[in-house]
């Protein structure tokens, strides 16, 4: 899914949202209380740990993933939710926008209404238009996003075909 930034201009230290839309299994799902939070299944994560804090909310010890796939019709835990409210809230404001790895797939209907609605349809008579940043290593996927943005970001395109790339023009 895609990384979303957002910077608030005119402060000292400016803000920066890193939202992850779609579970994975990273994501976990207290069983006792249904807060969301990360966790590591994989073994290889668990080398030096001998166990994992407890939930924040009610002090469970026991998780399960979290999974949203990018698929038509996307159910997701109400944990969830707030993450794709404050997408929604930070897409209507923000001056860039950096799709890191996703290419916004036709069958990803929930995922294009809140990026068309949030982003792409306020920004259409706009005078100052947001820039876009596509870091993705295939061509045709960069292409396709670009084309999809477009008329939001008026040209205010940047690609990357790796995320190191992208890190170095950051620079």
């Amino acid at each position: 899914m895609p990384v979303l930034k957002s910077f608030h201009q005119g402060t000292a230290n400016p803000t920066v949202y890193l939202l992850k839309l779609h579970g994975s299994l990273n994501w976990a799902e207290c069983v006792g209380c249904g807060s969301l939070r990360l966790y590591y299944f994989m073994s290889y994560d668990n080398i030096f740990r001998t166990s994992w804090p407890g939930c924040k909310v009610c002090s469970g010890i026991s998780f399960k993933p979290v999974l949203v796939a990018p698929t038509p019709s996307k159910r997701f835990p109400k944990s969830l939710e707030v993450a794709w409210e404050t997408a929604a809230n930070c897409l209507k404001g923000a001056d860039k926008l950096t799709v890191v790895g996703y290419s916004f797939p036709a069958y990803d209907r929930k995922a294009r209404e809140l990026f068309l609605r949030n982003f792409i349809v306020p920004n259409l008579g706009s005078d100052s238009r947001p820039r876009l940043a596509v870091v993705n290593p295939d061509e045709g996927s960069r292409n396709t996003i670009k084309s999809w943005f477009l008329p939001a970001v008026d040209g205010n395109i940047d690609e990357y075909s790796s995320f190191e790339e992208y890190c170095n023009g950051l620079a």
